[in-house]
Order: structure tokens, then C-alpha cells, then sequence
């Protein structure tokens, strides 16, 4: 059952394009007129401190985010971790980002699985569950049984999701392109590679086979670790924007009272966690890039 991929054009959401278009227009001109326009020495007298401007633009941003989806929930999630970069006032309003992403409608859902592999649902899965273990920018998961009695996660690209991405992304990268006339951030980043890498990770997220395939060098880099479980890969319930994998979930990491429920030593978890990215930095070179609490999980050993 496994699919094979073939490119497909992808038609760009006009109406959302511009939409998003226009708030980072005017998000633009606040910039060029509080922080450039007014910072000049002759209007400082009239010049609003950003710190009490700053959070309602980081608001009115999450709110957008919130309201569309897509990469807009990614990019707010990132710019929170930039703490190097953005003040504690908009990082902290853009960290609720990490909580607020609705899940898709299970029938949208179903819908896309089964246009993936051209075949009712039932005859895929025994049963799929219609809550979410969780739901992301770009995908959610849920957990599901094999007819041959293996218990799964399967991890869903949001219906659409093609087109979101490549109406968010050019917006992303021509308003990147203004920032990097705004000489406060020149001086601390390279706004074109910023914006490079972004894109290339983005749309590699969408990338099911590409991340079927990394779950398994991980799973070789650290075959002979006991300690250390990656999912296996079901590689005949995986196309295009469907990726089936072993259900590995246990305690999140986050969960300290869950944690030492179970009697397990949060020092002994972060000391091996921090092994392991060490390993991945300086043995294997292939690091694992998104180890969110909804990626890692704590299973306590006999």
C-alpha cells in the first residue's frame, strides 16, 4: 500500500495571501515610523517607548496566527524561542502560540487519508481515534490500531496545508526582505539566511517519506542504546500526507508531577537528553530539531 509521490503545483491562496500581506505592511510602517521616523533626533519628543507598543504588535500577531494557521503559528513559536533577539514583552505573548493550535476537523481528517491512498479509511485501520494525541501548525496525530492489532500514531498533514505554506512563505520572505533595511536587526542577524532556513525547514516538515526516513537513522544512530526508543516506521501506511508510526507515547517530558509519580529522576532524564544531543552534535551530525514536549516521552524501565 505504500504510495509514491508526484509533484504537484501548488495554487496559492490569494485572498489569505493578502490578508497577511497587509498586516505585515503595516506592521512596516509602524516600524519605519516609531523606531526610524521618530528616533531621529527631532521627533524623539513624541516618541512612544516600544516597550509599551511592542506586546500590542506581538498580540495582534498571535491573534492573526491564531485566526489562520499554517506557517504564521510556526513563525510565531519560533520567534518566541529568540529571546537573543525580540524583548521578554513580545517572546512571552508569542510563547501562548505553543498552546493555541485547534486541531482539524476529524472528517477533514479521514478525508485526506483516505484520498492519500484512494481507499476507505477501514480498510486501512481498524480504528482511528477522533481526538488528536496533539495538533500542530502543520500536522496532528492520531492514535489508531492496524487491522493486524498494532496500535499506531498517525501523524496527518492539515488539509490544504500545500497551499498555506506557499501563501505564508512568500509573504514570509518578502517581509523578511524589508527587515533587513532595519538596521537595529542588521547589526544582530543575517536576515537572508534567517529567512532561507526557515523556508527549507518548513517545507521539509511537509515531507512525510523525508521524515519516515529520519526516524530511521536515528533509530540506527543509536541502536545499541536501551535507553534510547524511535517509533519504527509503517511504510505501508505512509504516502504523501499521511506518516503511520509506532505509538510510543508514554510521559511527556514536561510532566514533572506524572514524572515523579512514576518514580523516575527528572536529573537523570535531563543528564541523558543532554548526552544525547551531545552525541547527535559531535558523533553522528544528525540532530534531532524539534524536541518539543509532544516529541519526547519518558517510559520508566524495570
Amino acid at each position: 500500500m505504500a504510495q509514491t509521490k508526484t509533484p504537484v503545483r501548488t495554487v496559492v491562496d490569494s485572498a489569505r495571501y493578502r490578508k497577511v500581506r497587509w498586516f505585515f505592511v503595516r506592521l512596516s510602517l509602524h516600524l519605519i515610523w516609531w523606531d526610524v521616523v521618530l528616533n531621529l533626533p527631532v521627533g524623539r519628543r513624541w516618541r512612544t517607548p516600544p516597550s509599551s507598543r511592542w506586546p500590542q504588535l506581538a498580540r495582534r500577531y498571535r491573534e492573526l496566527a491564531v485566526e489562520m494557521g499554517g506557517v504564521l503559528i510556526k513563525l510565531g513559536q519560533f520567534l518566541s524561542t529568540r529571546v537573543d533577539l525580540l524583548p521578554n514583552e513580545v517572546t512571552d505573548e508569542l510563547a501562548e502560540l505553543q498552546d493555541q493550535v485547534p486541531p482539524a476537523p476529524i472528517e477533514a481528517v479521514v478525508a485526506q487519508i483516505e484520498a492519500d491512498f484512494d481507499c476507505p479509511l477501514n480498510t486501512l485501520f481498524e480504528w482511528l481515534s477522533p481526538d488528536p494525541l496533539g495538533a500542530g501548525s502543520l500536522a496532528q496525530a492520531h492514535q489508531a490500531q492496524l487491522r493486524s492489532g498494532e496500535t499506531v500514531v498517525v501523524k496527518v498533514w492539515r488539509p490544504g496545508i500545500a497551499a498555506l505554506v506557499e501563501s505564508d512563505l512568500r509573504i514570509c520572505k518578502r517581509t523578511f526582505w524589508w527587515l533587513t533595511y532595519y538596521k537595529p536587526l542588521q547589526r544582530q542577524l543575517d536576515m537572508a539566511r534567517l529567512i532561507e532556513e526557515f523556508v527549507k525547514v518548513t517545507q521539509g516538515e511537509l515531507d512525510s517519506e523525508a521524515e519516515g526516513r529520519n526516524a530511521e537513522r536515528f533509530a540506527e544512530d543509536f541502536a545499541d542504546d536501551p535507553q534510547i526508543c524511535i517509533p519504527k516506521v509503517f511504510w505501508d501506511y505512509t504516502a504523501a500526507h499521511t506518516l503511520t508510526m509506532e505509538d510510543v507515547s508514554y510521559i511527556r517530558i514536561d510532566d514533572a508531577e506524572g514524572l515523579e509519580a512514576a518514580g523516575v529522576s527528572r536529573a537523570k532524564v535531563a543528564k541523558k537528553i543532554f548526552n544525547v544531543f551531545l552525541t547527535q552534535s559531535f558523533v553522528t551530525h544528525f540532530v534531532h530539531a524539534d524536541p518539543h514536549a509532544g516529541n519526547l516521552f519518558v517510559k520508566p524501565l524495570a
